[in-house]
């Protein structure tokens, strides 16, 4: 949980003004997820199918969390 947490907080604090920019963010972030999935993950420690689907977790998780700190602080792309 607390990996989804530092993801979303990230996705946050790196959101910017420019919706395609955002796009490709998140699609790094994915990466990154499945990465930290395979080498430091609950179920998927060194199996890359396992790491996969850990990942999709972690990064809805992650998303989330970044949506909640918008709706709290702020959004960029809305101007708020």
């Amino acid at each position: 949980m607390w990996r989804g947490v530092l993801l979303g907080t990230a996705l946050y604090l790196l959101l910017g003004e420019d919706p395609e920019a955002n796009l490709k963010l998140n699609g790094v972030s994915y990466i990154v997820a499945v990465v930290w999935s395979y080498y430091d993950g609950m179920f998927a420690r060194r199996v890359w199918s396992m790491a996969f689907m850990e990942a999709i977790f972690l990064h809805l998780l992650g998303i989330q969390v970044g949506n909640l700190l918008a709706v709290i602080f702020g959004n960029p792309l809305l101007g708020t």
